[in-house]
């Protein structure tokens, strides 16, 4: 009896970790999607390269899938992942931009700093 229970679990916890590897095809899109717009938007504010953005993009990306992942998960302890793709967002964060830019980023991420689109009078 406890070897089929054990078995259940163990092919429950596989079975939710072989279909949320594979990202799939609407939440890909969107997540990718959502990337770019909040890269652009900072952009607008931080001034970084267009080089440096498309890295942002891609890590904001690994990000929210990583984050999706671990609440699709049932078996796993879900504040504990998303604390570590948080950390491992922020050291490819250091990693790609200055520390003056990168304060300005997790500024403005935080909303410490407003984003306001400027009218002309």
């Amino acid at each position: 009896m406890k070897k089929i229970i054990f078995l259940s679990i163990i092919l429950m916890c596989c079975n939710n970790s072989i279909f949320s590897a594979e990202p799939k095809g609407i939440i890909d899109s969107i997540l990718i999607a959502y990337s770019e717009q909040k890269v652009a938007e900072i952009q607008k504010v931080v001034q970084f390269t267009d080089q440096q953005a498309q890295h942002i993009v891609n890590i904001e990306y690994n990000y929210l899938l990583g984050v999706q992942k671990a609440e699709n998960c049932s078996c796993c302890n879900t504040g504990k992942r998303i604390e570590k793709a948080a950390k491992t967002k922020d050291e490819a964060m250091k990693k790609v931009l200055p520390s003056a830019l990168y304060i300005r980023y997790k500024a403005v991420e935080n909303q410490q700093i407003k984003i306001r689109s400027l009218w002309a009078n």
